[in-house]
């Protein structure tokens, strides 16, 4: 098994340079991968600083070849003798050493026939297309067997989310369902032979859609989709893989190709191909040594600026020139700025293995936190435990509750006894990773505006197993299968999608929640009090104590998630989710009915909101046009909390996000569209449902409205197709 990695340059020979320099430091362990430049030169300046870069490149894994006139991409494949290919391009800058190494992803294709690329440009924070200004809904992810960083994702047409009802699904522009890419995807070569061959045999592409890599990038998509019969690739490999944290990232500050316009960062002038072609002459006169010249030009790409920022989307604005991002270091300041709050009952059998998750957290200085572990008056030897390993570690408080308080009430009396500015929970039989408390704070330090912030998680079950139950879809036998491992949740991230998702469940895992208590309290003046006011206090007469805490804030503080995965979370049968599912529920649609009567709807009652979390059936017309009005209603609360929340952005920007702006770049108008969707998307599923059960007096006023959407007729196909 080999590889060889193919790189597309037109006319950007200093972003070729940071390319190269980045790629063959974070691939040092495949020094056997041999790098194929195929560039395009418009004019002679161009040719000669390609040709005076190949001179300036010593490494002698690296083949350079001038893209000719009319010659098709895919006779790059004909020399090559690697059973892999990875395709990337020149504005593609690698961030650190790929984690698992190039070999392990080989290793993976070879040893997985249902795998079609591992894509190395994805990661589970991507929730946000730039080129085409559109948010998409979370992929579903599966760990691989061997959880070596990297994550299964199905690449079968309408699997967007999971079917979840607050979804919008199927908008065209989710990032994870394009089953082929050259911008950071590895491939099986003889797939690849097979993919060209369609493409130029096919009587609606042709050969011609294999002399631009722009081309041939949308005629493999369209290809593997459509019109490989026998040989489809979608249907035989309909999986692909991505790691679990950013290895890439493509700086999109200009455009050198005229086959389509996609977007750009315009507020980068420096980054005109002109400037950048007298930027490249100058590092080349000035800096002799080739030692001296890749450090200048590492420097021109300041790769902290992308390893130390969260960024939503695929495509990066450029780094700016004049300074670059310092990566925040271990927090410091008054002690203890974290609390860890951990409530136990009869959890004996876990609290070791919970605590220490905890003790391992990395890239955290002495002191910043402590641990508050609340015995809930259990009975099985769990505050002997407790009290033992405070002996042990002075940062470990144990505090145990005059009477069983039950989960919201452990937690307020251990709030009270937090005294971190920040409060970090996570439940005694869970895990935390150890990344998980740099991540959260690193993310706080750029974002200092959010008050409740959750992560993606895994789960695992108890005692564990080698893969998580197949899904209907998975277990089909018209479909090849993965040796999928544990299941992950990645959650949607932006504050306006959190918002809404958490009507039709809820989005934040509890024991994955870092609490910035000085916001929480701060936002009294951003609108009405909900349960218990804005103090930290859990409604201990709700079952779903976390949904009903965070629908209870106003809709203007910010409660959100990060896409990494910060917590394993223990799957066992005394767990409440699992023996008090009904309660749990009713208590959410109860918590979801109070938060839309005070914001969305006085008048709405809790049958509708039954409904709306398809839990009750709708019974008549006056029902179906309410549940119109109320999805009306909802979409223009929807709207108008965007408005507010980007004009308190624009009005303190010192509260912005760092670096992928929550409401830059055209997220405004997408997150708009996005709810627009997500509506349609309900009334067509409820038309659909009531339609079939043939209750066409309760589906009319529903049908009538969704019929006046254009694009109804697509998501009629889509949705009779997902059923």
């Amino acid at each position: 098994m080999s590889a060889a990695v193919v790189i597309f340059s037109k006319d950007r020979p200093l972003q070729l340079c940071g390319c190269l320099s980045s790629l063959t430091t974070c691939i040092r362990d495949s020094s056997d991968a041999q790098i194929h430049v195929i560039y395009k030169a418009s004019d002679a300046s161009f040719a000669a600083a390609y040709a005076r870069l190949a001179e300036r490149w010593t490494d002698a894994r690296v083949h350079w070849s001038r893209e000719a006139p009319g010659c098709a991409i895919s006779s790059a494949l004909e020399g090559l003798e690697a059973s892999h290919v990875l395709f990337t391009v020149d504005d593609a800058l690698f961030l650190r050493p790929l984690a698992p190494s190039l070999s392990r992803c080989v290793a993976l294709l070879e040893e997985n026939d249902a795998l079609l690329s591992v894509c190395l440009r994805l990661n589970p924070r991507v929730e946000y297309s730039h080129p085409a200004g559109s948010f998409f809904p979370p992929p579903v992810l599966h760990w691989t067997r061997e959880r070596d960083a990297l994550l299964l994702r199905r690449l079968r047409e309408g699997d967007c989310s999971g079917g979840c009802g607050g979804d919008a699904g199927g908008t065209g522009a989710d990032e994870w369902s394009m089953p082929f890419d050259l911008s950071g995807s590895i491939y099986r070569t003889s797939d690849l032979r097979r993919l060209f061959t369609c493409i130029e045999e096919s009587p609606v592409l042709g050969r011609e859609w294999l002399d631009h890599p722009n081309r041939l990038e949308a005629a493999g998509n369209r290809a593997i989709q459509e019109l490989m019969s026998g040989l489809d690739l979608n249907a035989t490999r309909p999986f692909t893989a991505a790691p679990t944290q950013p290895l890439l990232t493509l700086i999109t500050a200009n455009r050198v190709q005229d086959v389509y316009s996609n977007a750009i960062y315009a507020d980068a002038p420096q980054w005109d191909i002109r400037s950048l072609l007298a930027t490249f002459h100058q590092i080349d006169r000035t800096h002799t040594s080739h030692t001296d010249f890749l450090t200048a030009v590492d420097g021109f790409f300041a790769a902290p600026f992308y390893t130390s920022t969260y960024w939503d989307c695929l495509h990066t604005p450029p780094p700016p020139l004049s300074a670059s991002a310092a990566v925040p270091r271990s927090p410091d300041g008054p002690e203890p700025l974290v609390s860890w709050l951990v409530p136990a009952h009869n959890a004996k059998k876990y609290v070791d293995e919970c605590i220490d998750s905890i003790g391992g957290q990395t890239d955290i200085g002495a002191g910043v936190y402590e641990v508050v572990l609340v015995d809930d008056c259990s009975t099985d030897g769990t505050l002997g435990r407790l009290h033992a390993r405070g002996a042990d570690d002075p940062r470990i408080r144990v505090v145990s509750t005059p009477e069983n308080l039950g989960v919201a009430g452990a937690l307020n009396y251990g709030m009270s006894r937090c005294r971190g500015t920040l409060v970090a929970r996570l439940d005694a039989d869970d895990v935390a990773e150890p990344h998980r408390l740099a991540t959260q704070l690193r993310y706080l330090a750029t974002h200092p505006s959010v008050a409740v912030l959750g992560t993606a998680f895994t789960t695992f079950t108890d005692p564990p197993t080698s893969h998580s139950p197949p899904s209907p879809s998975e277990a089909s036998n018209a479909m090849p299968m993965m040796p999928l491992g544990d299941r992950v949740y990645r959650p949607a991230c932006h504050p306006v999608l959190v918002r809404w998702h958490m009507l039709f469940r809820c989005p934040i895992a509890h024991p994955t929640v870092l609490i910035n208590r000085p916001v929480w309290e701060g936002g009294r003046g951003r609108g009405l009090d909900g349960e218990g006011g804005l103090d930290l206090v859990y409604p201990t007469d709700e079952a779903a104590e976390d949904h009903a805490r965070w629908l209870g804030l106003p809709p203007g503080v910010v409660v959100c998630n990060v896409g990494d995965i910060c917590v394993r979370l223990r799957r066992h049968g005394r767990q409440r989710s699992a023996t008090h599912h009904k309660e749990l529920q009713e208590s959410s649609i109860r918590a979801v009915h109070r938060y839309m009567q005070r914001h969305v709807d006085t008048s709405v009652t809790v049958e509708e909101v039954q409904v709306l979390w398809k839990q009750r059936r709708i019974d008549g017309s006056t029902t179906g046009r309410r549940i119109d009005d109320l999805l009306k209603a909802l979409e223009n609360h929807f709207v108008q909390l965007i408005d507010d929340l980007a004009g308190q952005a624009r009005e303190a920007p010192q509260q912005q996000q760092m670096g992928s702006d929550w409401w830059a770049d055209g997220r405004t108008a997408a997150l708009k569209q996005h709810i627009h969707c997500a509506t349609e998307r309900i009334r067509g599923e409820m038309c659909l449902v009531e339609l079939s059960q043939g209750n066409m007096e309760g589906s009319l006023p529903l049908l009538l409205e969704w019929l006046k959407n254009p694009s109804s007729q697509q998501q009629l196909k889509r949705l009779t197709a997902g059923s």
